[in-house]
């Protein structure tokens, strides 16, 4: 869902609503990630960082902020840390409130200094809201 929604690109299911589980269902109606994917600035994102097997993608938005996601493609089954300059995150360097879009934090402040850190699951990803 994070990267469709960076993409700005449809979202076509074969699958009943209904029938799939809790978990899914709710990843897949997240009303935070369906706005980042139908916003009206309607640029698309694109990734910005790749090292390691793990990536940043990044978004503009109609408001000026930035939807970014952290992918781990490893499949090692360590989690991977991931320290961000702004540059290596294609933001301006600025204070932000932090929107964890999955909901595993609380919202959070950062900047305009340091690194932006962020542990990602082997096969996850971690996606903010700055």
């Amino acid at each position: 869902m994070a990267i469709w929604s960076i993409l700005a690109a449809p979202l076509f299911m074969s699958v009943d609503l209904a029938t799939i589980r809790p978990e899914f269902k709710e990843i897949l109606l997240n009303q935070d990630i369906i706005a980042i994917d139908q916003d009206v600035l309607g640029k698309q994102g694109l990734r910005v960082w790749n090292k390691s097997q793990c990536e940043i993608w990044r978004r503009e938005l109609f408001d000026g902020s930035y939807a970014v996601a952290f992918v781990n493609k490893r499949d090692d089954g360590t989690p991977y840390l991931i320290k961000a300059s702004f540059d290596a995150m294609s933001i301006p360097t600025n204070i932000y409130e932090v929107q964890d879009l999955y909901n595993e934090d609380e919202d959070f402040s950062f900047g305009p200094h340091g690194n932006f850190t962020t542990r990602v699951n082997p096969s996850g990803v971690k996606y903010y809201k700055f």
